[in-house]
């Protein structure tokens, strides 16, 4: 079960309910935090590049100076919560949860949490630590020998070395 949590209260609450996966947690507090890690299968989908993107917005067309102050907002505060979930230790996912426009750019999600995780450990959320948040890490999500079935069995492979350069895996036409 995955809810859309923003605040401490919302994601304490969601814990209580028995949420495994909070998307968004752009609020995400210390004590909270400690809560998602003393409950073990919890999970953190920050979806920065959301956020990312409509923070690059401006005023008109439907939003208010006030919106786009939320925005950027949201925008510090999810880097700000990923940080602080990097540093506890907190299972950390990576997600498409982006408006209709912005879909040809949520691969950039990668790129936004190396920021502050590192490139490897953004790569692993989005592939190890997703597989494990939806119950098939024995099938999928890491290349190991005697894994899952072969018949399924996909890797994409670039020309060059995507740890250092993320904009690899989310070029478009890939």
């Amino acid at each position: 079960m995955l809810a859309h949590a923003y605040g401490p209260r919302a994601i304490q609450n969601c814990l209580k309910a028995g949420v495994r996966s909070i998307e968004h947690g752009n609020f995400l507090d210390e004590e909270t935090a400690d809560q998602m890690l003393a409950t073990k299968d919890t999970f953190l989908v920050p979806t920065v590049i959301t956020y990312e993107l409509l923070s690059r917005r401006e005023a008109g067309n439907g939003w208010s100076e006030a919106n786009v102050r939320k925005i950027r907002q949201g925008l510090t505060g999810a880097y700000d919560s990923l940080g602080l979930a990097y540093e506890k230790g907190l299972k950390i996912g990576s997600g498409s949860d982006v408006l209709a426009d912005m879909q040809k750019d949520k691969g950039r999600e990668i790129a936004c949490q190396a920021r502050v995780m590192g490139s490897m450990a953004a790569i692993i959320a989005a592939t190890r630590t997703n597989a494990e948040l939806m119950r098939i890490e024995k099938e999928v999500g890491t290349v190991e020998e005697g894994l899952g079935d072969p018949e399924r069995v996909r890797l994409v492979i670039l020309g060059g070395d995507v740890v250092k350069d993320l904009d690899q895996a989310a070029a478009r036409d890939r």
